[in-house]
Order: structure tokens, then C-alpha cells, then sequence
């Protein structure tokens, strides 16, 4: 709802507005897979697989909007989204090097806010949440296979998970509720990056690989400078996980 909007009035024998919700909701994916073989007496085959979801979701009561209710008002942001990018490499030859990674990365910005100098008189509770949700997270895996006489490889996997989450509540408000007001921020972040290969080199054979995965998200929930709040309760809560993982092999690719 846009700057100085107003809604429902307080003037009695006016016309009155019951219950409003302001609500976004977001449902992404991107999901890559790609393949690289090459064979002969000399060959090069590599792979670079990324995925990427970055939406900006918002849910808002703009800047000095004037909202009258004799009901519930909620004002939600939601979102739900994976990233997921898989890359395989192949080498057969007398003499090979191949690269093969993958960069999964999933970073929505997820916000529900009352704008500064806003006015909101509402009979009822006041629900303001911003919620951000993934089944996978960002899932990176890399495979790197390689066969030759004299031949080189590597495998790199990159997942991070990081979304910003924030609900609030903007300066200068003032805000009237018969009910409890709730301010709620609620994120989880999973990131798993798996890296594997076998590099075969019956004189000389070489290969490296690697996988790593990063959580780096912000919740947050707050009421801002200057807010002034009548209500009949009041909870600001933020719930946060974070669960990352990364696998690649200790052992040499010889």
C-alpha cells in the first residue's frame, strides 16, 4: 500500500473497513546440470554449472499511511525457494586435463514493514511477519572423472545460502491495537556442496577437488526510533537456523 494511503476512517457514523491483509508470497527454483566429455589422443573437457535465485519479496504499509479497522490486520512476505547446480566431467585420452564446478547460491531478500509516520487504529492485532523457507537450500555437487596416460583434473563445489529477512516497524509511527502486536522474522538457511572425481593416469596422473558450503543470512525484527504503541500485548520474535555441509574426498586423486 503506497505512501499516504488512507483506509477505513475513525469518524463515527462513517463507513468502517472490518479486516485487511497485505500479503506476498514468492515460489522460485532454478535448477542446472551439465556434462563435459571429450576423448582422443590429446584432450580438454570441463564444466561450469551455476545456479542462482536471488527474488526480493516485500509485503508494506508505506510512509504516513493513515489505516482505521475494526479487525485484524496482517501484512506478510513469504517465500520458498531452492538452487541446486550439478556438474560431471569426463576425460579419456593419451593425455587429459579437465575442470569441472558448480556454484549453487540462494539469496532472496524476504521484508514486511508499517513506513515511517504511519498511523494505524486497529479494534483487533496487528501481524506483521516475514518469512523464509527451503525444503534443498543450495545444493552444489561436482564429479570429475579423468583417464589417461598423462592427465590432470579437479572438481569445485560452491553452495551458500544466505537470505536477509526483516520485519519492522518504521520511525515515527503510531500505532493503536485492542490486540497483541506481533513483529516476526522467521529464516532458514541450508547449504550442502559435494565434490568427488577419480583422475587415473598410468604415467603421470593428477587432481585436486574441493566443496564448500556457506550460511550467511540476517533475520531481524524491530520496532524503529520514535514508534509509539497502544496495544494489548506486544511480542518481537525472530527465528533463525542455519545448517550447512561440504564432502570432498581426503584422499589424493592419483
Amino acid at each position: 500500500m503506497g505512501s499516504g494511503v488512507h483506509v477505513g476512517s475513525a469518524v463515527p457514523g462513517a463507513p468502517t473497513v472490518g479486516n485487511l491483509t497485505v500479503e506476498a508470497d514468492s515460489t522460485a527454483s532454478a535448477t542446472s546440470d551439465g556434462i563435459a566429455a571429450a576423448g582422443g589422443i590429446v584432450s580438454g573437457a570441463g564444466a561450469v554449472i551455476n545456479a542462482e535465485v536471488t527474488p526480493k519479496v516485500t509485503s508494506f504499509i508505506a510512509d504516513g499511511a493513515n489505516v482505521q479497522l475494526t479487525g485484524q490486520l496482517t501484512i506478510r512476505s513469504n517465500f520458498n525457494g531452492d538452487a541446486s547446480a550439478t556438474a560431471r566431467g569426463a576425460n579419456v585420452s593419451l593425455g587429459a586435463v579437465g575442470s569441472t564446478n558448480s556454484e549453487a547460491t540462494l539469496k532472496p531478500v524476504v521484508t514486511t514493514y508499517v513506513g515511517a509516520g504511519a498511523t494505524l487504529g486497529i479494534g483487533g492485532g496487528l501481524t506483521l511477519e516475514s518469512i523464509n523457507a527451503t525444503s534443498q537450500g543450495a545444493m552444489a555437487t561436482s564429479n570429475a572423472s579423468q583417464g589417461s596416460l598423462i592427465g590432470g583434473n579437479g572438481a569445485t563445489a560452491t553452495a551458500t545460502g544466505g537470505a536477509t529477512v526483516e520485519t519492522r516497524i518504521g520511525a515515527n509511527s503510531t500505532i493503536t491495537a485492542g490486540q497483541t502486536v506481533i513483529v516476526r522474522a522467521v529464516s532458514a538457511n541450508l547449504a550442502n556442496a559435494v565434490g568427488d572425481g577419480d583422475t587415473v593416469g598410468l604415467l603421470v596422473g593428477i587432481g585436486a577437488v574441493s566443496a564448500d558450503a556457506t550460511t550467511n543470512g540476517s533475520t531481524q525484527a524491530h520496532l524503529d526510533d520514535g514508534v509509539h504503541l497502544n496495544a494489548g500485548g506486544l511480542t518481537i520474535e525472530t527465528v533463525a537456523s542455519d545448517w550447512w555441509a561440504s564432502m570432498a574426498p581426503t584422499r589424493p586423486l592419483l
